[in-house]
Protein backbone atom coordinates (compact mmCIF):
# COMPACT_ATOMS: atom_id res chain seq x y z
CA UNK A 1 0.00 0.00 0.00
CA UNK A 2 1.35 3.52 -0.96
CA UNK A 3 1.85 6.54 1.26
CA UNK A 4 -1.06 8.28 -1.21
CA UNK A 5 -3.61 5.29 -0.62
CA UNK A 6 -2.93 5.57 3.25
CA UNK A 7 -3.60 9.03 2.73
CA UNK A 8 -7.07 8.82 0.80
CA UNK A 9 -8.12 6.36 3.34
CA UNK A 10 -7.90 8.76 6.08
CA UNK A 11 -9.33 11.41 4.45
CA UNK A 12 -12.29 8.74 3.41
CA UNK A 13 -12.53 8.23 7.20
CA UNK A 14 -12.99 11.65 8.02
CA UNK A 15 -15.41 12.36 5.26
CA UNK A 16 -17.97 9.52 6.33
CA UNK A 17 -17.77 10.51 10.11
CA UNK A 18 -18.01 14.50 8.94
CA UNK A 19 -21.40 12.69 7.16
CA UNK A 20 -22.77 10.74 10.64
CA UNK A 21 -21.68 14.33 11.84
CA UNK A 22 -23.72 16.56 9.67
CA UNK A 23 -26.70 14.24 9.74
CA UNK A 24 -26.76 14.46 13.94
CA UNK A 25 -30.10 16.16 15.59
CA UNK A 26 -29.65 17.77 18.79
CA UNK A 27 -30.74 15.39 21.70
CA UNK A 28 -34.61 15.60 23.05
CA UNK A 29 -34.24 15.14 26.71
CA UNK A 30 -35.92 11.10 27.31
CA UNK A 31 -37.00 9.81 30.47
CA UNK A 32 -34.88 7.01 31.13
CA UNK A 33 -35.84 4.62 33.45
CA UNK A 34 -33.66 2.78 36.29
CA UNK A 35 -33.32 -0.13 33.97
CA UNK A 36 -30.88 1.72 31.53
CA UNK A 37 -28.49 2.44 34.67
CA UNK A 38 -28.30 -0.50 35.81
CA UNK A 39 -27.86 -2.28 32.56
CA UNK A 40 -24.61 0.17 31.99
CA UNK A 41 -23.27 -1.68 35.15
CA UNK A 42 -24.41 -5.30 34.45
CA UNK A 43 -22.77 -4.80 30.75
CA UNK A 44 -19.77 -3.41 32.07
CA UNK A 45 -19.25 -6.74 34.58
CA UNK A 46 -20.46 -9.26 31.83
CA UNK A 47 -17.85 -7.92 29.16
CA UNK A 48 -15.21 -8.08 32.17
CA UNK A 49 -16.39 -11.84 32.59
CA UNK A 50 -16.17 -12.25 28.84
CA UNK A 51 -12.77 -10.56 28.83
CA UNK A 52 -10.91 -13.32 31.00
CA UNK A 53 -11.92 -16.26 28.29
CA UNK A 54 -11.29 -14.42 25.39
CA UNK A 55 -7.91 -13.77 26.34
CA UNK A 56 -6.73 -17.57 26.20
CA UNK A 57 -7.27 -16.97 21.93
CA UNK A 58 -4.60 -16.81 20.58
CA UNK A 59 -3.62 -15.50 17.01
CA UNK A 60 -5.65 -12.92 15.31
CA UNK A 61 -9.18 -14.41 15.95
CA UNK A 62 -8.27 -13.46 19.96
CA UNK A 63 -7.07 -10.06 18.81
CA UNK A 64 -10.04 -8.88 16.94
CA UNK A 65 -11.87 -10.69 19.93
CA UNK A 66 -10.48 -8.47 22.40
CA UNK A 67 -10.20 -5.84 20.23
CA UNK A 68 -14.25 -6.18 19.82
CA UNK A 69 -14.58 -6.47 23.65
CA UNK A 70 -12.47 -3.30 24.56
CA UNK A 71 -14.92 -1.21 21.35
CA UNK A 72 -18.36 -2.86 23.22
CA UNK A 73 -16.52 -1.61 26.77
CA UNK A 74 -16.02 2.09 25.35
CA UNK A 75 -19.53 2.34 23.97
CA UNK A 76 -20.94 1.30 28.06
CA UNK A 77 -18.45 4.22 28.80
CA UNK A 78 -20.26 6.37 26.38
CA UNK A 79 -23.69 5.38 27.23
CA UNK A 80 -22.83 5.53 31.18
CA UNK A 81 -21.23 8.52 30.73
CA UNK A 82 -24.72 9.93 28.38
CA UNK A 83 -26.94 9.11 31.33
CA UNK A 84 -25.81 9.91 34.47
CA UNK A 85 -28.14 11.78 36.52
CA UNK A 86 -28.61 15.67 36.38
CA UNK A 87 -27.78 17.84 37.66
CA UNK A 88 -24.62 16.40 38.77
CA UNK A 89 -24.12 16.00 42.43
CA UNK A 90 -21.77 14.09 44.13
CA UNK A 91 -25.00 12.32 46.14
CA UNK A 92 -26.04 11.39 42.41
CA UNK A 93 -23.19 10.11 41.03
CA UNK A 94 -22.27 8.09 43.87
CA UNK A 95 -25.66 6.36 44.09
CA UNK A 96 -25.68 6.36 40.21
CA UNK A 97 -25.15 2.79 39.06
CA UNK A 98 -24.30 4.01 35.75
CA UNK A 99 -21.25 5.68 37.44
CA UNK A 100 -19.67 2.27 38.58
CA UNK A 101 -20.36 0.69 35.49
CA UNK A 102 -18.53 3.16 33.55
CA UNK A 103 -16.21 2.62 35.76
CA UNK A 104 -15.89 -0.70 35.10
CA UNK A 105 -16.02 -0.81 31.45
CA UNK A 106 -13.44 1.57 31.34
CA UNK A 107 -11.30 -0.59 33.03
CA UNK A 108 -12.57 -3.56 31.42
CA UNK A 109 -11.90 -1.30 27.80
CA UNK A 110 -8.09 -0.62 28.85
CA UNK A 111 -7.26 -3.76 29.97
CA UNK A 112 -8.69 -5.88 27.16
CA UNK A 113 -7.32 -3.14 23.86
CA UNK A 114 -3.95 -3.12 25.71
CA UNK A 115 -3.55 -6.90 25.75
CA UNK A 116 -4.66 -6.84 21.97
CA UNK A 117 -2.14 -4.54 20.96
CA UNK A 118 0.56 -6.30 22.68
CA UNK A 119 -0.57 -9.83 21.19
CA UNK A 120 -0.98 -8.49 17.57
CA UNK A 121 -1.56 -5.63 14.84
CA UNK A 122 -2.93 -2.18 15.46
CA UNK A 123 -5.07 -3.07 13.02
CA UNK A 124 -6.41 -6.38 13.59
CA UNK A 125 -7.63 -5.20 16.92
CA UNK A 126 -8.52 -1.86 15.67
CA UNK A 127 -10.92 -2.06 13.44
CA UNK A 128 -13.43 -4.27 15.56
CA UNK A 129 -12.61 -1.75 18.35
CA UNK A 130 -13.69 0.77 15.83
CA UNK A 131 -17.15 -1.06 15.00
CA UNK A 132 -18.40 -2.05 18.20
CA UNK A 133 -17.72 0.76 20.45
CA UNK A 134 -19.65 2.85 16.91
CA UNK A 135 -22.29 0.43 16.67
CA UNK A 136 -23.85 -0.53 20.24
CA UNK A 137 -23.90 3.06 21.70
CA UNK A 138 -25.67 3.84 17.73
CA UNK A 139 -28.22 1.48 18.11
CA UNK A 140 -29.04 2.25 22.54
CA UNK A 141 -28.76 5.89 21.64
CA UNK A 142 -31.33 4.97 18.74
CA UNK A 143 -33.58 2.26 20.80
CA UNK A 144 -33.76 3.74 24.08
CA UNK A 145 -32.41 6.94 24.13
CA UNK A 146 -34.32 9.51 21.90
CA UNK A 147 -31.70 9.98 19.46
CA UNK A 148 -32.75 10.35 15.68
CA UNK A 149 -31.04 12.53 12.71
CA UNK A 150 -31.95 15.70 11.71
CA UNK A 151 -35.04 15.87 9.35
CA UNK A 152 -34.19 14.94 5.63
CA UNK A 153 -30.75 13.56 6.56
CA UNK A 154 -31.63 9.73 7.57
CA UNK A 155 -30.52 8.75 4.25
CA UNK A 156 -26.58 11.12 4.90
CA UNK A 157 -26.40 9.22 8.29
CA UNK A 158 -26.85 5.85 6.93
CA UNK A 159 -24.99 5.92 4.30
CA UNK A 160 -22.23 7.77 6.44
CA UNK A 161 -22.78 4.77 9.25
CA UNK A 162 -22.62 1.80 6.70
CA UNK A 163 -19.67 2.79 5.07
CA UNK A 164 -17.56 3.71 8.03
CA UNK A 165 -18.65 0.20 9.66
CA UNK A 166 -17.81 -1.14 6.01
CA UNK A 167 -14.51 0.74 5.94
CA UNK A 168 -13.76 -0.52 9.23
CA UNK A 169 -14.33 -4.09 8.90
CA UNK A 170 -12.44 -3.89 5.51
CA UNK A 171 -9.36 -2.21 7.54
CA UNK A 172 -9.58 -5.74 10.09
CA UNK A 173 -10.04 -7.94 6.89
CA UNK A 174 -7.06 -6.41 4.70
CA UNK A 175 -5.41 -3.59 6.42
CA UNK A 176 -2.30 -4.99 7.20
CA UNK A 177 0.73 -3.40 5.43
CA UNK A 178 3.61 -5.18 4.08
CA UNK A 179 6.15 -2.52 3.94
CA UNK A 180 9.11 -3.77 1.93
CA UNK A 181 12.22 -4.28 4.43
CA UNK A 182 14.97 -2.31 3.39
CA UNK A 183 18.27 -4.59 2.25
CA UNK A 184 20.42 -5.64 4.90
CA UNK A 185 24.12 -4.54 4.11
CA UNK A 186 26.39 -7.30 3.88
CA UNK A 187 29.51 -7.78 6.68
CA UNK A 188 32.56 -6.62 5.52
CA UNK A 189 35.01 -9.10 4.95
CA UNK A 190 38.06 -8.82 6.86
Amino acid sequence: MTTQTKVDRRHNGRLLAALVGLSAAEDDAVAIGGTVHWGVLVVAVALGALAVPTALLSGPIGVAALGAIAGLAFGAVAVGARILVSPITVRGVLTDPATYGLLVAAAVALMTYSTALQRGSVTVATAPLVVAETVAPALVGLLLLGDHPRPGWGTVAVVGFVLAVAGALSLARHGELNEPQPLAKPDPVA
